[in-house]
């Protein structure tokens, strides 16, 4: 698996979790809500508990095909916002202290989909919609809707600045470590140039030895050679003549001279095969 694969596994798996949290949160929120007010608003407690089970479904099909990591994170900052505005409208509206979610929402999207910028973008200009709405139902006063308007404009700005130097980041390590990759690479290859390099001189020491080995065993094979051939020859001669003047002794001493040089070969044949099978010449 090649390094793009892996950064969109672990980003669809970051997401995933993403979704998992923003369940848990509107599902322990919505309790923490009932046990604190001491009310339990039907509409807040069953929203919530859908939206809760929508977000698991989306982490269990997410990456499977028909849900992309875009359109994911478009559809959970919808959810979220549904789960925002389920929470103010039952807790006061514009006057509700949770109206503060709306200006972190786009916040929360730029770290739940750091590889995009769409989800951040569409879900705070649906979190400022959502708010005038909210304040314009309220009946507060058009300045007050523009300023509430302007603010969330101004954080849409920086959630988007935000995710933008964040996905720099990302891009940064990324390409630091498709470096150090390459700088592995280059060293593994020369490693592997070096120790060719190495066989390489080893197998000409090797060559060289053996020329060595070989003029030198044919100096001490010729010397024992040359004196067998020529008692050979003197006891051929010998054996054409009429009359061969070879004593006894003479001649047993010859062939005892002729069968040592045959003997001193054979050593050397032997030495020679066992140098070669104890592995001295590689």
């Amino acid at each position: 698996m090649d390094s793009a694969s892996t950064d969109a596994t672990a980003l669809l798996q970051a997401q995933k979790k993403s979704y998992l949290h923003g369940a848990a949160c509107g599902v322990v929120g919505t309790g923490v809500h009932c046990l604190v007010s001491g009310t339990a608003p039907r509409l807040l407690v069953v929203g919530q508990v859908l939206i809760a089970l929508i977000y698991g479904v989306m982490s269990w099909r997410l990456g499977r095909g028909w849900l992309s990591a875009e359109r994911g994170g478009l559809i959970g900052s919808c959810l979220g916002l549904m789960s925002a505005l389920l929470f103010i409208l039952n807790s006061g509206g514009p006057y509700s202290p949770y109206v503060q979610i709306f200006g972190a929402f786009p916040f929360m999207m730029a770290l739940f989909t750091p590889g995009t910028l769409r989800p951040t973008l569409v879900s705070g200009i649906v979190a400022m919609l959502t708010l005038v709405l909210v304040s314009t139902l309220a009946g507060l006063s058009p300045r007050v809707i523009g300023l509430q308007a302007f603010s969330s404009a101004v954080l849409v700005l920086l959630a988007l600045a935000g995710s933008r130097v964040y996905q720099r980041v990302i891009d940064s390590q990324h390409e630091a470590h498709q470096a150090r990759l390459q700088a592995l690479q280059e060293l593994a290859e020369s490693e592997r140039l070096r120790g060719r390099a190495e066989r390489e001189r080893a197998e000409v020491e090797r060559l060289v030895l053996m020329g060595q080995l070989a003029a030198g065993v044919a100096h001490e094979v010729n010397n024992p050679l040359a004196f067998v051939r020529a008692n050979l020859s003197y006891l051929a001669r010998e054996a054409e003549a009429k009359t061969s003047t070879l004593e006894p002794d003479e001649l047993k001493s010859l062939l005892e001279e002729t069968l040592l040089g045959v003997l001193r070969i054979q050593q050397i044949v032997t030495d020679l095969k066992d140098f070669s099978r104890a592995g001295h010449l590689g």
